[in-house]
């Protein structure tokens, strides 16, 4: 089957090599990167199930997937799909990475589908450390290293490289939040209650009430859900707990606000929680009434 997740893994792996035996100054080493790249995400999707892979707009591509013959060659979903679908599978595929991969495809399509010269003058210093960041998160939800994809030499370097970004963010969130505390500290007392009385921005799905780590006050945490857990009833009203990766922080008091998981992270606030949604049996189980035949 040719989205096997072996063979993907592998090919991954072959591609991975040709990038790294280059020059890093040279324009083929981020297309080799980008390709690698790429296969990397589809063998995290088939890891799950190949039928991830494939493009259902002909349901023979679906047969195929769960291993029947079909007369025709199967047909799998684009790259920025597969991007799109590794965002709501793998946890710590957030926005982020999915925005900075898409970049990346995008540049690679360029510099194959058009008289672009898209990786002339690309230096490695404009990409290369979050192209490590995404690697590392697809690798690690299949179980695997970055030493088994780049080897050991090269992932020693990208896990130097990660940590040198993840150091930089939190220099970064650590002035932010000081920053604010000092904004708000500085204001006049009863400037101060008005503040803490503002309206909070909507709610989410995702969000709760959090403590903001600069003014102590109560801010909004929200993210993305990473799973629904099986339906429950409770007091006769159906409910699910949703798990959610916190991605943004919103203060309404003192204005400061935490955009990704990873300023989340470097701020303590990264771990996963759970909220609780209520559910309609009608919608969610899909029951209809029957209609009446031959009472017209």
């Amino acid at each position: 089957m040719i989205w096997n997740e072996q063979a993907l893994w592998q090919k991954a792996k072959l591609f991975a090599s040709r990038a790294f035996e280059l020059d890093r100054e040279e324009s083929v080493f981020p297309l080799w990167a980008i390709l690698a790249m790429e296969l990397l995400a589809r063998a995290t999707l088939a890891h799950v199930h190949p039928a991830l892979l494939a493009d259902q707009r002909n349901g023979d591509n679906l047969l195929y997937a769960f291993g029947y013959g079909t007369e025709s060659a199967p047909k799998s979903v684009p790259a920025k799909t597969v991007l799109s679908r590794c965002s709501k599978i793998v946890p710590r595929f957030t926005e982020r990475e999915e925005r900075q991969c898409k970049a990346l495809i995008e540049r690679r399509n360029a510099e194959l589908h058009s008289g672009e010269l898209a990786f002339e003058s690309f230096s490695t210093a404009s990409w290369l450390a979050e192209y490590f960041m995404a690697c590392r998160v697809l690798v690690e939800f299949q179980g695997k290293t970055l030493e088994e994809l780049f080897g050991p030499d090269e992932a020693a370097a990208a896990n130097e490289m990660i940590d040198n970004v993840a150091g930089t963010v939190r220099d970064a969130v650590k002035q932010k939040i000081a920053d604010a505390e000092t904004a708000y500290s500085s204001l006049a007392e009863d400037e101060q209650t008005v503040r803490k009385k503002r309206e909070e921005p909507p709610r989410h799905l995702t969000s709760r009430a959090q403590e903001c780590p600069a003014c102590r006050n109560s801010a909004m945490l929200s993210g993305k859900i990473v799973r629904a857990d099986e339906p429950r009833t409770a007091d006769e009203i159906l409910y699910r707990d949703l798990h959610v990766l916190p991605t943004t922080l919103v203060c309404s008091a003192c204005g400061l606000m935490l955009r990704d998981h990873g300023e989340l992270h470097a701020a303590g606030l990264g771990g996963q929680y759970t909220v609780s949604e209520e559910l309609d049996p009608v919608d969610h189980f899909g029951f209809y009434e029957e209609p009446d035949y031959g009472n017209d």
